[in-house]
């Protein structure tokens, strides 16, 4: 297993904080962003914030659309660049995204 060096810009560049946003942060009235900002010894640091919508704003979070089109990319483009490792992984498991439910033996996954 290796370490990503930089795991905020890697999620940024691939779609990933887009994909999280979208599915699970937003729908909630969330939002999960970057910001860089300067640290106690004057040196540009990347900070990730969370952002929560007053129970007021019922529309929530969304994304312009030259934004949805880009993450969008992005994301589909890092799905290509894993299907090998999603195939193996359904044909070791028997899935790609496991299940929160267990399964009973012998039944399918």
């Amino acid at each position: 297993m290796k370490k990503v060096k930089n795991p905020i810009e890697y999620m940024l560049n691939k779609g990933l904080l887009f994909e999280f946003n979208r599915l699970v942060l937003h729908p909630a009235g969330l939002s999960l962003d970057v910001d860089i900002v300067k640290n106690d010894d004057n040196k540009e640091e990347t900070v990730l914030l969370l952002w929560e919508c007053p129970p007021a704003d019922k529309e929530g979070f969304l994304f312009p659309p030259d934004s949805l089109k880009l993450g969008v990319e992005k994301y589909n483009n890092f799905i290509k660049e894993k299907e090998k490792r999603l195939n193996d992984r359904k044909e070791q498991t028997g899935f790609v995204i496991q299940n929160t439910e267990p399964q009973k033996e012998g039944e399918p996954t």
